[in-house]
Formats: structure tokens, C-alpha cells, sequence
């Protein structure tokens, strides 16, 4: 791959993840950010590399800043070695009791306004189900029926969102989601929104929880290649909660040999601990959200030169139960009245939803 496609592929990303979350992105998203929509597109690298020659990118670094950990009264200080290797450490201290009244993880009463609950290292970059976790049942796999398949004339997400009378939220029951640029990467290395902000709007009035720093999930491989690790930085990209449980898709949207197809997951996280249940295998999730239907999450994944799906997974055990091949990448997933709509950049799928 030519440093030039990546350089691109960079200018592409920066202008789409930070917007992703707030509206389904698309209706946030700047006017500006045209190397987005040609990304989205399905347009090669190369080719938008020559419409984009003359722009610098300018490298974000910032030193990692040390931070000293704190805990609030009524827990327990315990060494960062003390820490199990697959659950959150808390840093700072700040929100009050009264603020986080109402939410499961004990750890969230301490880390809102300022601190940030730091997420450890995936436990793999594989398919991992922890054997310690009860889970709930495997659900019943969806029958998606094909209804309609119309080429849109590569149309852009809003427009589609419009035409349909559509509306994606920031939020479910529990919270609203925010990915937020963390920048604590250096040495040439581009930031990222490597933090999620959980804000609990169950009162009717949104309130920081907690900050989820997940910058151990940026790169899969310390040792990987300069020239690319610096266009694979991985991020936040998507998140919805039901019950305890947190799903999050992280990922970046470079090739995915840029990271050595490790890319695109989603991963379940309990909020009684913040430890992971599990983490589906990668490739599986890469459209700017996902939904959750009747216990199954319904993604997408697919790019440039590479395979186009649309996918169902367990949100039990996140694994895959079935992947439905598209004619491009999906961009956008929303679910109505039992119907799936799907947008891609140059075809919009409906499917009616049922169980087999």
C-alpha cells in the first residue's frame, strides 16, 4: 500500500469519527468533511489522494499526562498491580453520589466530571468469551426479507434519513453516548476518540457519568509498522447499554490490513465491573452504528477492495449467526416498526424483521 493511500485514508478518518455518535453522525457531521463522504463512497484512496495533494496533515502529539489515583470514601484504595487484568481501573474523583443515583458500576460514582475509568488491554484481538460471566440466553436469530434494493445514486446518509422520515438517537434507556478526542498518542501518531462519555439522562436531565478511556484498544500490535500503525488507530465509534450491559464498536476506517485485519469489533462490557464479557472476532462491525433487535445486534462491515455484509450477532456471546452480503459497505442501520432500512453509498436496502 502506497503511503499516499494512507495519508488519505487519515484525512477521511478525522473528518468521520468526531461526529459519529451525536445523531448517527451523519446528521452532525460538518459540511466540510467532503474526504468523509468520498471514503464512505467506496472511492479508492489513490484516487482522492490526487484531488487532496497540497493538504498537510499535521501530526498531533501530547505527552501522556501522569494522573494519581484517587478513589471516593467508601471504596477501598488499591495498587494499579492489584487491579485484575481484565477490569477498569478508576482515576480521579469527582462526581457526587447523588449525580450517579441509579447506575450499576460503583467505580462510576468516582470518575465523572474530569476522571475517566481506564478500560485494560482487550483480553484478545480474537474472539474472546469470558468463562467467568453467566450468560443470558442465545437469542432467536432474525429473518431479514429483502423488500427493497434501490440504487440511490450514491445519495448521502442524511438525505436518505430524510426521504425515509428517519431519526437516529444518541441515547437508550440508560444513557447518551459521546466519543470524545483522548490525544494522548505521541511520537507522530495521530489522537483519536479514544474515550467514550457516559452521560444518564434517567432523571430527564443529561448528566456526566463517566468517562471510558479505552486508549488500550487503539492499536492491536506495539510492534506493528510505523508508516501505517500511524493510520490504524482505532476508536470509538458507536455504543447503546441494555440492562448492565455496555456494547461498544471500535475500530478505524483504513484497510483493514493496516492493522493486519485486526479491526471493526464490538465488545460487551459488564457495568457492575466493567469487565468484558465478551468481544466478537474482528471484521464485523465498521457502519457508523448498529442496532439491537429482540437480543440480536444488527451491524455492518465492509470497505474499499474488501467483502460487504451486513451482520447479525448474539449479543449473548457476540457471535456471528448470520451475515447477509451487500452491494457496498453499510453506512447506516436503523430499525422501525419492524422494518431494517440500511444505507449504503450507492444502494438502500429494507428488510422486513421476523424470527425464524
Amino acid at each position: 500500500m502506497k503511503k499516499g493511500s494512507f495519508v488519505t485514508a487519515m484525512v477521511l478518518t478525522a473528518g468521520l469519527c468526531t461526529a459519529v455518535l451525536g445523531g448517527c453522525a451523519a446528521q452532525k457531521a460538518d459540511s466540510g468533511n467532503s474526504g468523509d463522504t468520498a471514503d464512505r463512497l467506496g472511492v479508492s484512496a489513490e484516487a482522492i489522494s490526487e484531488e487532496s495533494s497540497g493538504t498537510e496533515e499535521t501530526a498531533v502529539t501530547s505527552e501522556e499526562e501522569s494522573a494519581s489515583t484517587a478513589v471516593s470514601a467508601d471504596i477501598q484504595q488499591t495498587s494499579a498491580a492489584a487491579v485484575s487484568d481484565n477490569t477498569a481501573s478508576v482515576i480521579t474523583s469527582s462526581a457526587s453520589e447523588a449525580d450517579t443515583a441509579g447506575y450499576p458500576y460503583y467505580g462510576m460514582k468516582s470518575a465523572a466530571a474530569g476522571g475517566n475509568i481506564v478500560m485494560p488491554a482487550p483480553p484478545s484481538w480474537d474472539y474472546y468469551l469470558n468463562p467467568e460471566k453467566t450468560l443470558p440466553a442465545v437469542p432467536v436469530k432474525l429473518k431479514l426479507t429483502q423488500t427493497v434494493k434501490t440504487s440511490n445514486g450514491i445519495s448521502l446518509a442524511e438525505q436518505w434519513l430524510e426521504e425515509n422520515s428517519l431519526e437516529c438517537v444518541d441515547m437508550d434507556e440508560q444513557y447518551s453516548y459521546e466519543p470524545v478526542y483522548g490525544g494522548t498518542y505521541k511520537d507522530g501518531v495521530f489522537g483519536v476518540n479514544d474515550l467514550l462519555e457516559l452521560n444518564g439522562h434517567a432523571d430527564g436531565e443529561d448528566a456526566l457519568i463517566a468517562t471510558l478511556d479505552f486508549s488500550n484498544y487503539v492499536f492491536p500490535d506495539a510492534n506493528q509498522d510505523t508508516e501505517e500503525k500511524e493510520f490504524g488507530e482505532q476508536q470509538v465509534v458507536w455504543a447503546r447499554s441494555i440492562g448492565n450491559i455496555l456494547y461498544v464498536e471500535t475500530g478505524h476506517y483504513t484497510y483493514a490490513s493496516t492493522s493486519k485485519g485486526k479491526n471493526a469489533y464490538i465488545t460487551a462490557i459488564d457495568l457492575n465491573d466493567m469487565s468484558v464479557i465478551w468481544r466478537s472476532q474482528p471484521l464485523v462491525c465498521n457502519s457508523r452504528n448498529f442496532e439491537i433487535v429482540d437480543g440480536v445486534i444488527v451491524c455492518g462491515y465492509g470497505f474499499t477492495g474488501e467483502k460487504d455484509y451486513l451482520y447479525e450477532i448474539s449479543a449473548a456471546d457476540g457471535t456471528v449467526m448470520e451475515q447477509i452480503p451487500l452491494k457496498s459497505m453499510a453506512d447506516q442501520i436503523i430499525c422501525r416498526d419492524n422494518v431494517l432500512y440500511v444505507h449504503t453509498y450507492n444502494t438502500d436496502y429494507q428488510f422486513v424483521i421476523s424470527q425464524e
